[in-house]
């Protein structure tokens, strides 16, 4: 399993970024794809918000490429689509509808150090 950061932290709203991946094993006919929100590529230090496959089709070799293109919008929606590198065929498409960007802990976290303010 291999994770890597597409969006950047603090990269401006809107924002469209591209990254080619290639498969590892000759006669691979898939590549699972887990879409994930976090600043590092460790794995147990992100957290995974969508996920399925991008199927070729057909065997394909070791080194195949695919190509994923994700947006992200003003509105916190994220839009993966995944596409074979050579042919350009669509092959998955993954959206993510974000309410909260904030995990509840976080959420907690601000509304205490918020609280500590005083406006006026």
């Amino acid at each position: 399993m291999y994770n890597s950061i597409i969006i950047d932290a603090n990269t401006p709203v809107p924002a469209k970024c591209e990254k080619t991946y290639v498969t590892v094993e000759d006669g691979q006919t898939h590549i699972a794809i887990k879409l994930n929100e976090g600043d590092v590529e460790e794995l147990q230090y992100v957290r995974q918000i969508a996920k399925g496959d991008a199927n070729f089709g057909h065997a394909v070799p070791k080194g195949y490429p695919m190509k994923v293109r994700i947006e992200l919008n003003k509105a916190g929606i994220i839009e993966l689509n995944a596409y074979d590198g050579e042919t350009g065929a669509h092959l998955r498409k993954l959206v993510v509808e974000r309410k909260n960007i904030l995990s509840p802990e976080q959420q907690s976290t601000a509304r205490s150090e918020l609280a500590r303010w005083k406006v006026g």
